[in-house]
This record gives C-alpha cells, sequence and structure tokens, in this order.
C-alpha cells in the first residue's frame, strides 16, 4: 500500500450491499505515468499504442504525426531511453513497436500455458 500512496495512484472504490460488492478500478494510460517525456514522444507513443499496427516505419510515423527528421529522431531516442518502445532493424527496415509490459508478457505467457495444457 505505501507503493500506491508514493505514487499518487488513486485508491479502488468498493461499494457493497447485502446483494453485490463493486469494485471500480480507475485505469491509467501508461504514457501518462511519464511526466517528463516531450509531447512529441507522447503523441508517438499513444499512436503506436491505439492504432493495433505491430510495427511502424519512421516514414509512417513522421507522415501521420507531421513531425520533421529531427522532432521525430529527438521523441524517438526519449522513448527508447525509457524502454517504452524496441527498434528492431536498421536503414529504412528500421521499425518502431510497443515494449510489451510485465503483464502483457505475464498474460501472454499463461495464454500460452493454457494452450499448451489443452494439447495433452
Amino acid at each position: 500500500m505505501q507503493e500506491n500512496f508514493t505514487n499518487s495512484f488513486k485508491q479502488p472504490q468498493v461499494e457493497t450491499n447485502f446483494k453485490e460488492t463493486n469494485i471500480k478500478i480507475w485505469k491509467v494510460d501508461l504514457v501518462s505515468t511519464y511526466p517528463n517525456l516531450s509531447k512529441e514522444a507522447k503523441l508517438i507513443f499513444t499512436y503506436i499504442d491505439k492504432n493495433g499496427k505491430n510495427k511502424y516505419t519512421a516514414k509512417e510515423l513522421k507522415e501521420e504525426l507531421k513531425f520533421s527528421k529531427y522532432v521525430f529522431q529527438r521523441a524517438i531516442k526519449e522513448l527508447s531511453n525509457t524502454d517504452l518502445i524496441v527498434i528492431t532493424g536498421n536503414g529504412r527496415g528500421r521499425a518502431y513497436s510497443k515494449s510489451l509490459t510485465k503483464l502483457e508478457l505475464y498474460v501472454g505467457v499463461q495464454k500460452l500455458a493454457d494452450i499448451l495444457r489443452m494439447g495433452n
């Protein structure tokens, strides 16, 4: 619980009566937990996170977000330094994708384990 207070997260709201118990849990966008990121870095991450595609090229991102080469490179460096994105490839083949969170990795491993158990 101390961690909750330190990070200023909202506490879940619990409402209960004789019939039911309702719990309201607050969801926070990952990028909002990095207040020191530039506006451009936040825009790139949000775009990558929300549009559902696995990988994006620099050209796609620069055209869609209307960033200059310099602004784009500076923002990508910020995102890479905070491990929010993964950069693969080189040159024209370079691609940018969202890093998986520990929770996303855990869920993926659990799904794989369930599939393997069903196969036996």
